[in-house]
């Protein structure tokens, strides 16, 4: 289906056809809010299985993310959709977590903590993957904003959060950012991280996406680790 480019550019269909589409694996996704994901037929495989072990929003407190943002919907369709013939995400047959830890309404530090508790709960879960389409440098009070100098892997609580979440044993997968038509350009934390897997955008036929965060971080490591 319309995921057909998707997967295929790194070779998931035969991944899929030997049956390897995420059994057994628990991931964690973090984000802004899962709008509708409880209702959207995008994930009745996924809730019909029982795959959906549990939710929490980290920005109001309670167990509901399904009324926030989209965007983290979006990015759980990309992995979960199981619509055979019209999208099927990378890895459907895994079971999740859904973490709203980012609040749209404004941007301060709160949410890199949020970040950096929603990791420790998903280890505490025993998740083995954190998949997370967030990212910072730029916050609504400029005093806190982050320098490029930050984007070292080793200063900004998200990435440090998520170097300790990868030496618990979870692999830590994070969007490299959107700002590569922007002034600042560069990868956003927590994807500087030393142990974070960063993630930039191409199309389908490996074209760099004009929007796409480039590398590397400011220490010299070579980022995005992948692009899709």
């Amino acid at each position: 289906g319309k995921s057909n480019g998707q997967v295929k550019i790194h070779q998931g269909e035969f991944l899929h056809n030997h049956l390897f589409r995420g059994e057994g694996m628990q991931v964690a996704v973090m984000d802004a809010g899962f709008f509708n994901y409880d209702i959207l037929p995008t994930f009745d495989s996924v809730r019909n299985s029982g795959r959906l072990l549990g939710t929490w929003d980290f920005v109001a407190s309670e167990t509901s993310v399904a009324e926030d943002n989209s965007h983290g919907m979006h990015c759980l369709s990309t992995i979960a959709a199981n619509i055979p013939g019209v999208f099927v995400g990378t890895a459907p047959y895994s079971s999740f977590y859904l973490f709203r830890t980012e609040d749209v309404a404004s941007e301060y530090p709160i949410e890199e903590h949020n970040f950096s508790v929603g990791a420790e709960r998903a280890d505490s879960l025993g998740v083995d993957l954190c998949s997370t389409s967030l990212g910072y440098y730029s916050f609504d009070n400029a005093q806190f904003n982050h320098t490029y100098n930050d984007m070292n892997g080793n200063t900004t609580m998200s990435a440090r959060a998520t170097d300790i979440a990868a030496s618990k044993g979870m692999l830590m997968v994070a969007a490299a950012g959107n700002e590569g038509n922007s002034s600042w350009r560069f990868l956003i934390t927590p994807s500087d991280a030393d142990s974070a897997f960063a993630i930039g955008a191409v199309d389908t036929l490996g074209r760099v996406a004009g929007f796409s965060s480039y590398g590397p971080s400011s220490d010299g490591q070579i980022k995005p680790s992948v692009a899709a």
